[in-house]
């Protein structure tokens, strides 16, 4: 194993048992979840990003800029809902947005998937 495997590898479990020990600890506050659902996504992505360094050709880049873009929505709603006093209200009131824009953001990266992935060069 590599010292980058080693490192994917720790990122991936510490921030998934993080996710873990917050569900099982926290108040059942959907701020707690929404943390939690952040901390799974980040070792989603560590892990995909460290698949997608070691490989040649798009095999991995798509799923983890995928997990990429995706790992931000629960980060977006927590710091919505975190400090308020009732975050309930306040992600319900963003939610149709954060669908529109996480959607349109989406559509634009599917538009310009040839120029976000890296083709493999050619020995």
């Amino acid at each position: 194993m590599t010292i980058l495997s080693i490192t994917v590898l720790v990122s991936a479990l510490s921030t998934t048992g993080i996710a873990a020990l917050v569900l099982w600890q926290a108040p059942k506050r959907q701020a707690y979840h929404l943390f939690a659902l952040g901390m799974l996504c980040l070792g989603v992505e560590s892990g995909l990003g460290g698949l997608a360094h070691g490989t040649e050709g798009t095999r991995f880049q798509i799923p983890w800029l995928l997990s990429t873009f995706f790992s931000t929505v629960p980060w977006l709603l927590f710091s919505f809902s975190y400090s308020r006093v009732d975050g309930t209200a306040v992600v319900r009131q963003w939610r149709l947005r954060v669908v529109l824009l996480t959607g349109g953001l989406l559509l634009l990266a599917i538009g310009l998937r040839n120029q976000l992935l890296l083709a493999p060069e050619a020995s």
